[in-house]
């Protein structure tokens, strides 16, 4: 037992030989800045010797700000630690090429951990891998695990490995109400260029009430786009009433406008790139027109925080 009670002190301790490792307030009870040099062994010992979790977790984290992969001692029990977010810290650190040793503890992971987020992290490493075992996981993922999470995961695996059955599936969740769902769904129909899906862009939008929605615009977005031009201006006529609908929540004229000056953009660049100069004629007023619906809306604008972050939305230059 030491006694701290001055600014700074010193203490020196007697040792027959030199110690594996050394922790000093483990707990992280003293209000204190601790500074160590400490060794690439130094840092592996902690994380393999020390009882607290707080102590496991730093020694990974110094790996990682380094950008350094952990050493190879450092896999096996940190995927069988006993803390869920050590278990998934891990495992999104592995390295790209496959560790065959390491496959059956993932495997078993991605099934039967107890954490949906530990499932979803495992689920990504063999996909990554592109172990055999992963449609069969995904699919089991899909009807049998209670966590949308682990159910998104698993129908974007489907949809990456173009398993015949991603759509299937998809279409069977339109109903959910999960932000990672809806917009794994969206990715799937946009990129897919699946017909008729409309209206669950439509009804999606009204189920996403954060951040989230951006990434689904995203793909309303692009489903537009890729399924031809009536379904563009349908989506265009959307979000022009989206954004002047003041009293909607804030996040979704966000995203509104975002979309609409992610698509200006583009319209912006085709028109730089093109030779022809009646499209581009055609492109540049369309930008014109977006642009002019943008600033009425910043200009109506009562909420100051979105309107801040509305003025920040720029415009590819003219050329």
């Amino acid at each position: 037992k030491i006694t701290i009670n001055e600014r700074k002190q010193k203490f020196v301790f007697p040792l027959s030989a030199a110690p594996t490792w050394v922790t000093l307030d483990p707990h992280r009870i003293l209000l204190a800045e601790i500074k160590a040099i400490k060794s690439r062994q130094d840092i592996l010992n902690q994380f393999k010797l020390s009882p607290s979790v707080i102590d496991r977790m730093e020694a990974i984290n110094m790996f990682s700000e380094e950008s350094t992969l952990p050493p190879y001692e450092m896999y096996l029990p940190g995927l069988n630690d006993s803390f869920w977010a050590i278990r998934k810290k891990i495992l999104t650190l592995l390295p790209e090429e496959r560790k065959e040793e390491l496959i059956p503890v993932i495997v078993n992971m991605a099934s039967k951990d107890a954490h949906s987020k530990v499932r979803a992290a495992a689920i990504e490493v063999l996909m990554n891998w592109d172990d055999e075992s992963i449609d069969e996981i995904a699919v089991k993922g899909i009807e049998t695990d209670s966590s949308y999470l682990i159910i998104a995961a698993s129908l974007q695996v489907l949809f990456k490995k173009n398993n015949a059955q991603a759509y299937s599936y998809a279409e069977k969740l339109e109903a959910e109400s999960h932000p990672a769902i809806l917009n794994t769904i969206g990715i799937i129909y946009a990129n897919q260029k699946v017909p008729g899906k409309l209206s669950f862009f439509r009804e999606g939008l009204n189920k996403i009430n954060d951040y989230e929605i951006l990434a689904f615009y995203e793909s309303f977005l692009l489903y537009g786009l890729y399924t031809g031009p009536e379904n563009t201006e349908e989506v265009i006529n959307d979000l022009h009433k989206i954004i002047f609908e003041f009293d909607s929540l804030p996040w979704k004229r966000l995203g509104g406008m975002a979309t609409l000056n992610n698509l200006r953009n583009l319209y912006r660049e085709q028109a730089n790139t093109s030779a022809n100069t009646v499209e581009k004629g055609v492109l540049e007023r369309k930008v014109t027109e977006i642009s002019s619906w943008m600033e009425e809306v910043m200009n109506k604008e009562q909420l100051k925080e979105l309107k801040n972050v509305y003025q920040q939305l720029q415009l590819v230059e003219k050329e």
